[in-house]
């Protein structure tokens, strides 16, 4: 009706329409002004998608960013070269590096020195066998002095099984 009133090219409107099982089906619709030969408005066509699967993606991304921002443990991921790629706001509280501070930079910046190379082979050799990795830790906050976390390391994989990234979850 917009259309028609406004005498509007084009519109793109966002609705939310009942399925007949009681669903809710996420549209996302294009209408468009119907011109006669004269250029007069004389109706509305529209064309219709389906964008459910879309905003539910989207509900779930803003519900793991809650859950991510929320936590009141430190979380941690990298890259497949352990670089960190994003930290949470526990994770500053905890370490005392601020996110500026180590984006970019590798993991390995927690290391408090007490652990042997030893333990670190054998995190990262259950991490490529089972994908995971979880135990007791000791790292170093940016002000040098050590704490004891209990860590878990999970890989992400991608669709063929391949690492995309680590994230780790750090205990205090």
């Amino acid at each position: 009706k917009k259309v028609i009133l406004t005498g509007q090219t084009l519109s793109f409107e966002e609705q939310v329409h009942r399925a007949s099982d009681g669903g809710a089906l996420d549209l996302m619709t294009r209408k468009f002004a119907l011109r006669d030969t004269a250029g007069k408005v004389y109706g509305v066509g529209g064309i219709s998608t389906d964008i459910t699967a879309l905003k539910d993606q989207h509900r779930l991304a803003l519900l793991s960013e809650t859950v991510f921002r929320a936590s009141s443990d430190a979380i941690v991921i990298t890259d497949t070269d352990k670089r960190i790629l994003r930290v949470n706001p526990a994770f500053s509280l905890q370490t005392g590096f601020s996110a500026e501070t180590v984006l970019g930079k590798k993991a390995s910046i927690l290391r408090s020195g007490l652990q042997d190379k030893a333990l670190y082979k054998k995190m990262w050799d259950s991490i490529g066998r089972t994908g995971n990795w979880a135990g007791e830790i000791n790292n170093r906050r940016a002000d040098g002095t050590q704490y004891t976390v209990w860590s878990n390391i999970n890989a992400v994989l991608d669709d063929d099984g391949s690492v995309l990234h680590y994230i780790a979850v750090l205990t205090d």
